[in-house]
């Protein structure tokens, strides 16, 4: 098979295979199709939120390469969904360390990055502006109760600076 894109994609998402869930599945679906295009793809994501459970590391599937980061304390998501702000300091902060110390030393991997949820769209932001990269962004929710307030405009001015807007929900 011909490569679309020599480099590679970043792929953004607090959550991922072995969580159980719908953006889980669309996710390894992505990189399954990635994978098929031979189109590397660096997932950056957190061990299992909603359980005590560990999984790998770092997992290699074909040109896909996932890094599962420790998150602490586990299994609190579910109660932190409610309280925009508290779900922010919980996913957001240690995504966006760990994504801007690996693309540091990986910026030439990749040409684009794909967050997934509102968390990883301000780390992909960041990450975007910092290497000057292509960023895509996938909604998998509907966010009713975001407060009309500077998390919102934020989150609008994130959403605008975007290359492309995915509505999954």
């Amino acid at each position: 098979m011909e490569t679309i894109n020599p480099k590679g994609i970043l792929i953004l998402s607090p959550f991922f295979s072995p969580n159980i869930g719908g953006v889980e599945t669309h996710l390894s679906d992505l990189v399954e199709a990635l994978n098929q295009k031979q189109i590397p793809s660096f997932v950056h994501t957190y061990q299992p939120t909603s359980s005590n459970n560990n999984s790998i590391s770092k997992e290699i599937l074909g040109q896909s390469t996932i890094y599962r980061h420790y998150i602490f304390p586990k299994n609190i998501f579910h109660f932190l969904e409610s309280y925009p702000f508290l779900d922010f300091l919980y996913l957001t902060p240690l995504l966006a360390f760990h994504t801007f110390i690996w693309s540091l030393f990986n910026f030439s991997k990749f040409s684009t990055i794909h967050s997934h949820g509102l968390n990883a769209a301000i780390v992909g932001h960041l990450i975007s502006k910092l290497f000057s990269k292509k960023h895509i962004i996938s909604i998998h929710a509907v966010y009713e109760n975001l407060p009309s307030n500077l998390f919102q405009k934020i989150i609008v001015y994130i959403l605008n600076q975007s290359d492309a807007i995915l509505s999954l929900s």
